[in-house]
């Protein structure tokens, strides 16, 4: 296959074949067909997450810095890997969102001993294009403050990174599309991007594939940021599964060794949840970083599981924030805290023999 090989701060030359150029194009162009199909999402998540010893380690150094400026005590520090795991039902439209974290059990399976689906849900947060309201049900306590992103259903936060629909909060195509333009290849609607920084570095096709039983075409980018980041990132696609990414691999270079990081992902178990569009049901994601020694360290191993998933229009009505009676409401936009239903919440706590949990007030 062909590389392109580009010298920083020069003009980009592209030395791909016309094949190879096609090949890409074509690409982009399932990817963004893909896309277009996700006018909305819905379905539930269960996330298991294991974080290891030189996670934690990682997370201590941070902290101790903060203690030792502060003279307050170290921080404990886990030897021994720790696990997290959580269900989350959602729902997804353009710049609207509301996902549901559900309870779970003491041994950290959903709380109704099955897949999730049933039980009270813990917290409720909605994004309704303008304004973000989290509720905690366990304190009856909501905040309201501004939205701060824009997103698609592909490139909703958490979810779309989970489902490998997105790489934070660009869709693969977006992604795609803006390193192509950066190497230089004819991109349609390229003038309707973000102009795009820093410089493409080496661009190429890697060789044909299998990946989970399907044949997968992948591509390589090295990038280098405006300020001096390196970055490199491969991604195969299954053109069998409407172009979806089916396994990603990005590092980052930071200068000292130990500041090297990097995370590899893969989705399997793929379901067509509408004719030419594939899903997956099951996707794993590890970060790791360089030690000293140059050894790769894993820091957390993410397996998602994804239930009942559809991508059928949302009722307007599911984005809007539904407080119960007696929420304690601190809104950051009004700069105001107040009670659903005016109902004085301590008369609400003593009505139920209740203890009155304690709500921080919003910080000025």
């Amino acid at each position: 296959m062909g590389t392109l090989w580009v010298a920083l701060g020069l003009a980009v030359g592209v030395s791909l074949t016309p094949a190879d150029q096609e090949v890409l194009l074509q690409l982009l162009q399932g990817v963004r067909q893909r896309e277009a199909q996700l006018v909305a999402l819905s379905g539930t998540m269960v996330r298991h997450e294991h974080r290891t010893p030189a996670d934690h380690e990682l997370v201590a150094a941070i902290w101790r810095q903060v203690a030792d400026e502060r003279s307050l005590p170290p921080p404990p520090v886990p030897t021994v890997g720790t696990d997290d795991v959580i269900a989350v039902r959602f729902a997804i439209a353009a710049d609207r969102l509301r996902y549901e974290t559900l309870q779970l059990a003491a041994g950290g399976l959903p709380s109704d001993g099955g897949n999730g689906l049933a039980g009270q849900p813990q917290g409720t947060t909605w994004l309704d294009g303008e304004r973000r309201t989290a509720l905690d049900r366990n304190q009856l306590s909501a905040r309201v403050e501004p939205q701060d992103r824009h997103f698609s259903p592909a490139s909703a936060p958490t979810i779309g990174d989970a489902l490998l629909l997105a790489n934070g909060n660009r869709t693969w195509g977006d992604f795609l599309a803006r390193r192509l333009t950066l190497a230089g290849l004819p991109v349609p609607g390229a003038a309707d991007l973000d102009p795009p920084t820093g410089t493409v570095t080496a661009l190429e096709l890697l060789p044909p594939t299998t990946i989970d039983g399907r044949p997968a075409t992948g591509v390589r980018i090295a990038y280098a940021s405006p300020a001096g980041l390196a970055g490199e990132q491969s991604l195969w696609f299954a053109a069998s599964l409407g172009y979806a990414v089916v396994r990603y691999e990005s590092s980052l270079s930071a200068g000292a060794v130990e500041r090297n990081q990097g995370t590899s992902a893969e989705a399997m178990r793929f379901t067509e949840v509408s004719p030419g569009l594939w899903l997956p049901s099951m996707t794993k994601t590890t970060t790791w970083r360089y030690s000293a020694a140059n050894a790769q360290l894993p820091l957390t191993i993410s397996v998602h599981r994804f239930q009942d998933l559809a991508v059928d229009p949302v009722e307007a009505t599911v984005f809007t924030a539904d407080l119960p009676l007696g929420t304690t409401v601190h809104d950051a936009i009004e700069a105001t805290t107040s009670n659903v239903g005016g109902v004085d919440d301590t008369l609400y706590y003593e009505l139920l023999d209740l203890d009155r949990p304690h709500v921080a007030e919003p910080a000025a």
